[in-house]
């Protein structure tokens, strides 16, 4: 099996000598059609819509295609208000496609590097709260199901994953100390 596909390659069977002049979008297609062997619906749709994010070089040939034209589609994307690192897995996929293009079609193309992608901007509005105001709040939950987090988290600072992460062995009622040994996390499984 290895063995003919290597002749057919050496024939030209394989690699079309007419891929250089496929643009984007076609390439973009057989791209797709090639991972719906590999990839779950989901996937191959987030490929999809990140593809159509490049729109704007569609017509454009692959092997005329640089940096700028890229940069151009992430710099939209920035004005769109997409975040960085939405805007990374982006620029990721379309380096997976132009590779995929490389490896198989034996092209020249290069693929492109040091796309500018902003960094994110984090927005702290995070504020500890005031003795008087921890009194306030744990007065409020007073019998509420909440009582014991809110207690936990505004005492020993404790975060929400590590207050879920405690065992009755983590508390030593006899030195009055609390041990955090470890912490949960929500996990979202993508199938």
């Amino acid at each position: 099996m290895a063995l003919e596909l290597i002749k057919q390659t050496e024939a030209g069977a394989i690699i079309d000598e007419n891929h250089n002049n496929i643009s984007f979008k076609n390439l973009v297609d057989i791209y797709l059609k090639h991972l719906t062997l590999y990839k779950e619906y989901n996937t191959l749709k987030c490929y999809e819509y990140t593809y159509n994010k490049f729109s704007s070089i569609n017509e454009l040939k692959v092997k005329d295609i640089k940096k700028v034209h890229i940069q151009e589609c992430v710099d939209d994307l920035i004005r769109d208000g997409l975040k960085a690192r939405t805007i990374s897995s982006y620029v990721n996929r379309v380096k997976l496609l132009l590779q995929y293009c490389q490896e198989n079609f034996n092209s020249t193309y290069f693929i492109f590097d040091k796309v500018k992608i902003p960094k994110e901007k984090i927005e702290s509005r995070k504020k500890a709260l005031s003795k008087s105001e921890l009194d306030e709040l744990l007065i409020k939950l007073k019998g509420h199901s909440y009582y014991l987090t809110a207690l936990l988290a505004g005492t020993c600072g404790l975060r929400c994953g590590e207050i879920l992460g405690l065992t009755w062995k983590d508390i030593d009622f006899d030195n009055s100390k609390l041990t955090v040994v470890k912490k949960l996390k929500k996990v979202h499984l993508v199938n």
